[in-house]
């Protein structure tokens, strides 16, 4: 027996708002678990030097004295104009910062940020499946994702705006809205250089496209523009003003002196490449990693992977790049098309959902991602190794803020480990304590803050961080002024 019209009418309208109710409330546990995990991370001072060293000391620094310095970079170096033509969306969030003053609030919004990418995900699979359980099982698959909560949980780093602007974009895409399509794009962009070379790539993709061809088109002709006039800009200015060469900072981390000699390495000896490559399956772990949890489904639609396909490339390379977070917009798009094949299939939709609900609940509790750093994530929400207790703020830790509290505003600091620079945002200058025998022999610092508890979290050898302290002492450089409980502040002497 066949529904009337309107009893039809109204099952949908019902349907519809249990799905909506249940989209919130699983977005709300997202936020507001993850919120918590990353304050609590920053408090016990179990953050990785992800973001809050490098954009709370930025922020601080504009709002406080008109300049940017960052570790050990001479302050005539014109970061904060640097950043403006390489990702602008940065100075987005220091008005965010400066209205509030707390950069602490930036590990607030992350999750939120990063949360708020599902809301596009489940229009969009409403908008090409036309149902009701899958656009769920798609938001929960995001939510539940390893990577996606490692993402809402190390620090603050805005270039994650790309995952979020890049979901909205395809969602306008599919409403054939070429004026937010493009605005949202023009905010991709701006997350980093690296997002306009995939919109590069994407533009091809849809100028193919006849019903598609305009929005390829004007996307293709902003996002060259755009890519041109930062890394251009970029270029004259270190030139003209600093007399420094252009050096990607990941090219710096790999101890290549500049990116010509990378390439003429990889290009002379590929084994340096293929190394890379295979390092103990680190990058295939991280494949695994990515696809698993969403039942590999997204491979089905891997025309829709292709303009990501230079991140995996440069993931190969530089594992630890944020730039993991910024392909799920890609994978996710090509996923809802997938799914979309199978949407006159109701038996077939609800098992492949069924299966993505499984593995990403699976993989959530237990996939560990290959990272070098066991904490670099800390145990997430829902993971089996997730405790209250490794959350929980001891009395070492509230030994170490109050030490915190006594280091003056505007100072330079030279710390250890890494997880201590994001709470000295006020600092001028600040160094990380990783090459002690470099960094000490400047001997320019006004403090020096050790944590002897947490020397492996940094990758610290203790021996030399002591050794070093003790030569400083005898040499009359420094006094101690606070210490206790694995704590030592040394101060310069004037």
């Amino acid at each position: 027996m066949k529904l009337s019209q309107p009893q039809d009418m109204t099952m949908n309208k019902r349907f519809t708002l249990i799905g909506n109710i249940l989209f919130t409330i699983l977005l709300l546990i997202f936020i507001i678990s993850h919120s918590w995990v990353n304050i609590r991370k920053f408090y016990i001072f179990h953050h990785s030097c992800f973001g809050m060293d490098i954009f709370g000391t930025m922020f601080w620094n504009i709002a406080s004295v008109g300049k940017v310095t960052i570790y050990s970079v001479p302050s005539v170096f014109p970061v904060g104009l640097t950043v403006f033509f390489l990702a602008p969306i940065i100075y987005v969030y220091y008005l965010i910062y400066a209205f509030s003053g707390y950069p602490q609030n930036l590990l607030i919004l992350q999750p939120i940020l990063i949360g708020s990418g599902a809301i596009p995900i489940f229009l969009l699979s409403r908008l090409k499946i036309r149902n009701y359980f899958v656009p769920l099982a798609i938001s929960l698959s995001y939510f539940m994702h390893p990577i996606i909560g490692i993402g809402a949980t190390t620090g603050f780093h805005p270039t994650t705006t790309f995952l979020v602007c890049m979901l909205w974009s395809f969602y306008f895409l599919e409403k054939k809205n070429l004026g937010w399509f493009l605005i949202l794009c023009i905010f991709a962009n701006f997350a980093k250089p690296q997002a306009a070379v995939i919109n590069i790539i994407f533009s091809l993709f849809l100028v193919r496209n006849k019903e598609l061809k305009h929005f390829g088109k004007w996307l293709l002709i902003l996002s060259l523009s755009w890519l041109v006039l930062s890394i251009g800009s970029m270029v004259v200015l270190l030139k003209v003003i600093t007399h420094q060469e252009f050096l990607p900072p990941a090219v710096g981390l790999y101890k290549f002196p500049s990116v010509e000699h990378f390439l003429r390495e990889c290009i002379s000896q590929p084994g340096i490449l293929i190394e890379r490559l295979l390092d103990k399956w680190k990058f295939m772990g991280l494949l695994f990693c990515v696809f698993s949890p969403l039942g590999f489904l997204p491979l089905l639609s891997f025309n829709y992977i292709i303009p990501i396909l230079p991140s995996f490339v440069y993931l190969a390379v530089f594992p630890e790049s944020t730039e993991l977070f910024n392909i799920f917009a890609f994978i996710y798009f090509a996923l809802i098309n997938t799914l979309a094949r199978f949407k006159d299939s109701r038996l077939m939709s609800i098992f492949l959902s069924c299966v993505i609900i499984v593995t990403s609940i699976l993989s959530r509790y237990l996939l560990k991602p290959p990272f070098e750093n066991p904490d670099f994530a800390g145990p997430l929400p829902f993971s089996k190794d997730f405790s209250f207790t490794y959350y929980k703020v001891t009395r070492h830790h509230l030994i170490g803020r109050n030490i915190l509290k006594t280091i003056m505003p505007g100072s330079s600091c030279l710390v250890t480990p890494v997880s201590l620079v994001g709470h000295l945002y006020k600092c001028g200058k600040i160094g990380i304590f990783t090459v002690p025998d470099r960094e000490l022999n400047r001997e320019e610092w006004d403090y020096i803050l050790v944590d002897n508890q947490n020397l492996e979290f940094s990758g610290t050898d203790k021996n030399v961080v002591e050794a070093r302290i003790k030569e400083l002492l005898d040499k009359g450089i420094y006094n101690i002024t606070l210490s206790g409980d694995g704590w030592l502040l040394l101060k310069k002497k004037k």
